[in-house]
């Protein structure tokens, strides 16, 4: 019989280590997520604008609406609204 001691120690948790900084690092993320929402959206009520809807054109960011018209930093998109 092999002795467990030679195994490194990711194998003989059953992956659990790894699992736990993926989890981490996925809270972590998570984290920043909000704090940068929160600051996106502070900087809109600043400036007098609004974070509105997901861009139907490029998907790749969020609206911003300001005298009624809504545009996308990512792809230029512009609407009336």
């Amino acid at each position: 019989m092999i002795p467990l001691t030679i195994f490194p120690q990711a194998r003989r948790d059953g992956g659990r280590a790894s699992n736990e900084n993926l989890r981490n690092r996925v809270d972590e993320l998570e984290r920043t997520q909000r704090r940068l929402e929160h600051t996106v959206r502070g900087l809109a009520r600043e400036m007098e604008a609004s974070v509105g809807c997901l861009c139907p054109r490029c998907d790749e960011a969020y609206m911003i609406q300001t005298d009624g018209v809504m545009y996308c930093p990512a792809c230029r998109n512009r609407t009336s609204i």
